[in-house]
């Protein structure tokens, strides 16, 4: 299933209501039983991004939480900063689904699905307080258990931490629960989850902060109408001013050096972006192999602008997943990549090597990586980037005959479009080759495109006059599209470039 986020800061934030949300988490539970790996769900504030976050672009203050976060299988918006950053960068969230708010709505739901829930951590008496509470307001909702936890993630007591938290583990997956509710702190719960992850058999943990307490009545919340306009920091300090003031004026300070790089210069593409506006569109193809390989290579053509409208495309390379063994992304049309659009690439970079499909990344032109860099997310995608289809042919091919003829062929009412990848070297497949272009040719507009193309070789240039000579006993012409200088250069030392039409760079 494909997520509609919203990445900021390196984060995948999902636009989902309080309820959708909800459902969200009970779908992950029904399919457990699928693929039996135990999924996070954060909500995820200020916070979060002051203690993952260094104040230096290129750097990150805490890797292991950040990998949590980022493998999450939901996270939320728990936090006004967060839907006003989406706001400013043109995706915005639809609510802030806080821990407070959604625990509730899942017990409600629980216990008309007759699941249940295990409470770690949390303030004494909190946890048990919490759970009679709900049991009460919602018949039929079991707590399967309550737990106090002491959670290390640093200095000398992380020798001792694997011992001990497998007496919390051992407790978790003994009462067979559904859903795990940790109330350690962040950065605690996300870093004591992402280390057992593989131990514990629960379909989804949720770390909730300080939610216990909350719904408990120990702390109080602000007014609705301060909650709605971002200002129940205000009330939250005026409860506890000497432990919160520093922490949120750290917190402002810092939030707003991580967000103004990236709403300035993504402010200023989308402008740059509209005064362009080129109209084109996502482009599939999909390079064949001969019949005796059992897989091919996909590219994917971006257009002027990554967004929303990316995901029908996506969804047909999910679908040939299981026909290719490397996916290309050429970005070199590309001026704009929206904070959804980066969410939904993310999500195909899983998919794809979850299937053991190699992605590569071509023409990443020095816009596109500085915003992601202001997106702290271009750790992720820098290991991908490729300099040229060279070194993507010889990285993903040496042991394929580099004589084989990888091509596509699109083909419209008026037109033929045929995609080269590799090396147009080859001898035996040059019949069918020119025979399916035919075929296929008649009464049309027929064009090459060579963006993925490294060489032309002697057979290749024969190729080529064989099919100028039989397109010109139709009356028809060959355009060729998007050659290298190599090619180029090829073309004209054989003298046969005034043969065809050679389309500008």
């Amino acid at each position: 299933m494909w997520r509609d986020t919203c990445l900021i800061l390196g984060m995948c934030i999902d636009n989902v209501t309080l309820q959708e949300c909800a459902d969200r988490i009970f779908e992950i539970i029904e399919s457990y039983s699928q693929h039996k790996t135990a999924s996070y769900a954060a909500t995820v504030n200020v916070d979060f991004l002051v203690n993952t976050h260094s104040c230096l672009l290129n750097r990150t203050r805490r890797p292991e939480l950040l990998e949590s976060l980022r493998s999450a299988g939901l996270i939320t918006a728990d936090g006004m900063p967060l839907i006003w950053i989406s706001w400013m960068l043109g995706c915005p969230l639809k609510e802030r689904v806080t821990g407070a708010d959604l625990i509730p709505v899942l017990a409600e739901q629980a216990a008309k699905r007759n699941k249940k829930m295990y409470f770690l951590g949390g303030r004494p008496g909190s946890g048990t307080a919490t759970a009679q509470l709900l049991e009460e307001k919602y018949p039929g909702f079991s707590v399967s258990g309550v737990q106090l936890a002491t959670v290390e993630v640093e200095g000398r007591e992380l020798s001792n931490s694997i011992e001990h938290d497998c007496v919390f583990i051992d407790s978790i997956n003994q009462s067979d629960v559904d859903i795990l509710l940790l109330s350690l702190g962040n950065p605690r719960q996300e870093v004591w989850f992402h280390r057992n992850r593989d131990e514990l058999n629960v379909p989804v943990s949720i770390g909730i902060g300080g939610t216990f307490e909350v719904l408990a009545g120990a702390v109080s919340r602000a007014p609705k109408w301060m909650q709605n306009w971002g200002m129940e920091w205000i009330f939250r300090i005026l409860q506890e001013p000497k432990r919160l003031w520093k922490r949120y004026l750290i917190g402002f300070f810092k939030i707003t050096a991580f967000a103004f790089p990236l709403v300035f210069y993504y402010s200023w593409r989308r402008i740059m972006y509209l005064m362009y506006l080129k109209k084109t569109s996502h482009q599939y193809i999909k390079y064949r192999f001969p019949a005796t390989q059992k897989k091919g290579v996909s590219v994917l053509k971006f257009s002027a602008c990554i967004d929303h409208d990316i995901l029908p495309l996506l969804k047909k390379t999910e679908e040939e997943i299981t026909r290719i063994s490397v996916l290309i992304l050429d970005f070199k049309e590309a001026m704009l990549v929206s904070p959804t659009g980066m969410g939904y690439l993310i999500q195909l970079m899983r998919k794809m090597r979850s299937a053991s499909v190699s992605v590569c990344m071509l023409n990443v032109p020095a816009h596109i990586r500085k915003l992601m860099i202001c997106n702290r997310i271009w750790d992720v995608f820098a290991p991908l980037v490729f300099p040229s289809i060279e070194s993507v042919f010889h990285s993903f091919f040496s042991t394929i005959n580099e004589k084989t003829l990888l091509y596509d062929m699109q083909e419209s009412a008026t037109e033929v479009n045929v995609y080269i990848f590799g090396k147009l070297e080859n001898k035996t497949d040059s019949a069918e080759f020119l025979s399916k272009i035919m075929s296929k040719a008649a009464g049309k507009k027929c064009s090459i495109d060579f963006s993925h193309c490294i060489s032309i070789g002697n057979a290749g240039l024969k190729m080529l006059i064989d099919l100028h000579d039989a397109l010109a006993e139709q009356g028809e012409n060959c355009v060729l599209n998007a050659l290298n200088d190599r090619c180029r250069q090829m073309l004209c030392i054989s003298k046969i470039d005034t043969m065809f039409t050679i389309a500008k760079k």
